[in-house]
């Protein structure tokens, strides 16, 4: 999507019983692509010029079963379609789903 992203994910095990928080997760993705995207336009991030790549907010939500996570790949899948940014999902060249 043009201006934001939508992720189905699974935290990695930090320790014995002990997982990565969805805070860690994000504060990991947003501060790196954020470096990398001002980094290609030779910025800080800092306002007034450009302004910030992420928003301090995101929705979050536990998939408690097979039948919703299957809702929410679908979701995630077709949302591109659904926007008119392509004709099938297969043809949005930012969809990756590892199987």
């Amino acid at each position: 999507m043009p201006d934001h992203i939508h992720l189905l994910l699974q935290p990695l095990e930090k320790t014995n019983n002990s997982f990565y928080s969805l805070a860690e997760i994000l504060h990991s993705i947003k501060s790196y692509s954020a470096n990398q995207i001002n980094k290609m336009h030779k910025s800080t991030g800092k306002m007034p010029v450009p302004p910030r790549v992420w928003l301090d907010e995101n929705y979050d939500r536990i998939i408690r079963d097979s039948k919703e996570f299957q809702e929410k790949t679908n979701y995630i899948v077709n949302n591109p379609v659904k926007a008119n940014l392509v004709e099938s999902a297969n043809d949005y060249k930012w969809l990756y789903i590892l199987d």
